[in-house]
């Protein structure tokens, strides 16, 4: 059994608009993960350290908006 599909013309035509239209991305690129470059566990783990992150930030500009309003 292989282990890859065919691609489609379709596929292929929408790859090729897809390189077209990142062809000037430089230091985008950057914060693209590409699934076939990690795997799943740490992608997960990688989540939850971003939200985590995300979390904690709001969590201490709300406090500050506190802190401001009482004042």
């Amino acid at each position: 059994m292989k282990a890859t599909l065919n691609l489609t013309d379709q596929h292929l035509r929408d790859r090729l608009e897809f390189a077209r239209l990142h062809m000037s991305w430089t230091h985008e690129w950057e914060s693209v993960i590409f699934s076939d470059e990690k795997s799943l566990i740490s992608m997960v783990l990688m989540a939850l350290v971003i939200i985590g992150g995300i979390y904690a930030k709001s969590h201490d500009s709300s406090q500050s908006e506190t802190s401001v309003a009482g004042q």
